[in-house]
């Protein structure tokens, strides 16, 4: 159902472009980004915001715990396997407490709980502070089955303390939202790992764009675009393949095999990571 602007029921009609869609593997849930005014009530921010439908019913995911709406934009939202969790990018400001920024631009990562409505900032430097990001290609992620593991491409590189990188190119991320293994990802106990590190160099990272993650269910296999040269001789597609899974907590994206896929800008591997689409 869509509303007006005095709360009642609407026909939805033009209510603004839908993008960034994205399903869960069971596809029982739903979510885009939309900058229309009459997917829920009370939308008066006049953002683009993140949707979910779930479970027959349409709600707001870029909102506090409290369901206050956000006060800036927020889109790119990704969905784990199991449709319990959103990722999403915002340039809010009351999402959570502690992630005041010095211009609109900036942006964080955020993960949203549907079952519990808790919300976090997962976008953090390693001193776990907001790291509060300039620029469109940053944060653009992928998320595992269970939602632990969260891929992330960011210009910058403040996120794993001992890399050395030029900050003119994207890198590739991933944040262990529970390391210690305790079921609890909102109890701020987050470890970032480099993705794009050099083979032959681990604490350097890769000269080139890796953007457009897109990782299987289980966590063992990564889809990106990039132009890295050590990687492959032209702009194209690559598909890392790490060592553990998501199904029992062991990814270890320290130990990887690089496979160039063929050229293209955008891919997206399967849920089982047996095949890749690109084009």
């Amino acid at each position: 159902s869509c509303f007006d602007e005095e709360g009642e029921a609407a026909i939805c009609g033009s209510t603004g472009a839908i993008d960034e869609m994205a399903t869960s593997y069971h596809g029982d849930t739903t979510v885009f980004s939309s900058s229309g005014r009459r997917f829920v009530h009370g939308d008066f921010n006049k953002e683009q915001d993140v949707f979910v439908y779930r479970n027959g019913l349409l709600s707001l995911v870029s909102s506090t715990q409290d369901l206050e709406q956000s006060n800036g934009r927020s889109q790119q939202p990704a969905v784990s396997g199991n449709g319990r969790y959103i990722v999403f990018q915002s340039a809010a400001t009351n999402l959570v407490a502690n992630t005041e920024q010095t211009s609109s631009t900036q942006k964080n990562l955020y993960i949203k709980d549907l079952d519990t409505g808790k919300i976090a900032v997962i976008s953090r430097e390693s001193d776990q502070s907001p790291a509060n990001l300039f620029g469109s290609f940053n944060y653009l992620s992928a998320i595992t089955y269970s939602g632990r593991y969260v891929f992330f491409s960011a210009r910058v590189n403040r996120f794993v303390d001992g890399m050395t990188s030029p900050d003119n190119f994207n890198k590739m991320y991933m944040v262990d939202l529970d390391p210690d293994a305790n079921g609890d990802y909102f109890d701020d106990n987050y470890q970032n790992h480099a993705v794009s590190y050099r083979a032959d160099e681990e604490t350097e990272m890769l000269a080139g764009n890796m953007l457009n993650a897109s990782v299987s269910q289980n966590g063992k296999y990564l889809a990106f675009s990039t132009g890295v040269n050590e990687l492959t001789t032209s702009a194209g597609i690559m598909l890392f393949k790490f060592s553990g899974n998501d199904v029992d907590g062991t990814l270890d994206v320290s130990q990887r095999e690089a496979v160039f896929i063929g050229g293209g800008s955008l891919a997206r591997v399967s849920p089982r990571g047996d095949s890749v689409a690109f084009l």
